[in-house]
């Protein structure tokens, strides 16, 4: 008997309990989220806000151009100005863009680039960024007479020869 009672008792607290047990999860879920996140100062998080000095950005022309720049206080800065090229013609219509940022990066250097972007894709500019090599003196003439040469018929897209026709069905070794 004491086994039964033992069993009926635990059945009941199980299933009058299991309301108040989930109100008591979703209370102690609910207290956490509502606390402010604290910071991690070993984490190395920066927590303080950073103002904006400077925010202009009077829009975008009737004719696609725009402008905006933008000054923060840790001295990013930021401007950018664009239109749109062959307007009103299909499938050349594009957006040309020109504009730089500069910050300082971790170790103290200044970083500043001066970009252009449009159909060619995007340039950047700035003394931080790599280089390649110089063409050496001999490659170069030989890439100076090759321009100068009249072009040739086979230089033409059209002069190129068509596809071969010809399919392999079987594997013929060699």
């Amino acid at each position: 008997m004491n086994s039964k009672l033992s069993r009926y008792l635990h059945e009941f607290l199980s299933v009058s309990l299991f309301p108040l047990s989930l109100l008591a999860t979703l209370l102690i879920v609910q207290r956490i989220a509502s606390q402010p996140a604290q910071p991690n100062p070993a984490a190395g998080v920066q927590t303080t806000p950073i103002p904006i000095i400077k925010y202009e950005n009077p829009g975008v022309g009737h004719d696609g151009s725009y402008k905006w720049s933008y000054e923060t206080g840790n001295s990013i800065v930021a401007q950018e100005s664009g239109y749109l090229l062959n307007p009103g013609v299909p499938d050349q219509e594009a957006q040309h863009a020109e504009g730089s940022y500069s910050y300082t990066a971790p170790d103290g250097t200044l970083i500043s680039v001066t970009y252009v972007a449009g159909p060619e894709g995007f340039v950047p500019t700035g003394s931080h960024l790599p280089t390649p090599p110089p063409v050496p003196e001999a490659i170069q003439k030989a890439l100076d007479f090759i321009r100068s040469l009249p072009p040739t018929p086979e230089d033409s897209p059209s002069a190129s020869p068509a596809p071969s026709r010809k399919v392999r069905r079987h594997y013929q070794p060699y």
